[in-house]
């Protein structure tokens, strides 16, 4: 567990961020000065992030019980991946059926996995599973096609040694599952990370 030492360094972090979106964006000095100075002014802000946050929350279904084959086919996705198998992801061993929310957090810039892990655990969420994900990509269908979305609590090494996660995209407006190589370690910031309640 992170020290408060180490929570505020990552919320000074953060906030250092913050200030880069907001020069990108046309938040000057006299911004931040006028924020900082007004209670209300400030407390609609957090309001707004707030309601966009419960926007991309989506309530699914997961029957954690159902072969990984039977995910998949469930997704009705144009295309796949060959190294999403049951050998690397062996299913059907835990409870049955569960509603949970899947959270979609989109850190708006690049980060590491280290990063991301990190953020989720500050906003009291856990990485989505692959089970999870293929529930989202079931569920709500069209989703995918927005932006590709990573289950990082999911992963397999290949032959070579390296390590991959599988996300859930769109290419030329068709669905589709694959898996991202973790090695690399840079997401981009187009990148979102589906992760559920502690």
């Amino acid at each position: 567990m992170a020290s408060s030492d180490e929570k505020f360094g990552t919320e000074l972090g953060l906030m250092h961020e913050v200030l880069i979106m907001g020069r990108k964006v046309g938040a000057d000095r006299e911004f931040w000065k006028t924020l900082s100075r007004g209670e209300d002014m400030f407390r609609r802000v957090v309001e707004l992030v707030k309601e966009m946050s419960e926007l991309e929350a989506f309530r699914v279904v997961v029957d954690y019980s159902k072969p990984l084959v039977d995910m998949i086919k469930a997704g009705k996705y144009d295309w796949g991946c060959d190294g999403i198998i049951p050998e690397h992801f062996p299913f059907g061993k835990a409870e049955g059926s569960k509603e949970i929310e899947i959270q979609i957090v989109h850190l708006g810039l690049e980060a590491t996995t280290r990063e991301v892990l990190a953020e989720l655990d500050n906003r009291g969420l856990r990485p989505a599973t692959l089970a999870e994900l293929l529930a989202l990509g079931a569920q709500h269908l069209e989703l995918q096609r927005r932006f590709w979305v990573v289950a990082l609590d999911s992963s397999c090494r290949n032959s070579a040694g390296h390590v991959f996660v599988p996300s859930l995209g769109a290419t030329g407006g068709m669905r589709g599952i694959q898996m991202c190589w973790l090695d690399q370690d840079i997401w981009r910031e187009t990148y979102r990370f589906a992760a559920v309640r502690k």
